[in-house]
């Protein structure tokens, strides 16, 4: 499965393939407010096993040119995840972290 985004300021959704509105020409559009959509390039396997995808990119990085790279885009992997978070998912993140001793109590 494909996620395609709409470009309608007004909408910005993010869409799966089988939600799209189809035209005869072949034309994909937004089901909700018909505006343009483009290809995310973000398919259902990527989301699956998200973590393996960064730690694997970043690894390939940190062997491409030096290792710190490696920590740097993890460190940078986890700080935009933290940044999409709305509080009571940091809030549930925090306390977890803390429950597996991975930040002080």
């Amino acid at each position: 499965m494909k996620y395609y985004r709409c470009q309608d300021e007004d909408c910005g959704k993010i869409l799966e393939e089988r939600e799209l509105f189809k035209l005869p020409n072949g034309t994909l559009k937004c089901s909700r407010c018909r505006g343009k959509v483009v290809d995310t390039g973000v398919e259902e396997a990527d989301l699956k096993n998200l973590f393996g995808v960064i730690t694997k990119a970043a690894k390939d990085h940190g062997e491409d040119s030096e290792p710190d790279h490696e920590v740097g885009d993890l460190q940078e992997a986890l700080r935009t995840a933290i940044e999409l978070l709305p509080t009571q998912q940091k809030i549930d993140l925090y306390i977890k972290l803390k429950e597996k001793e991975l930040i002080p109590a």
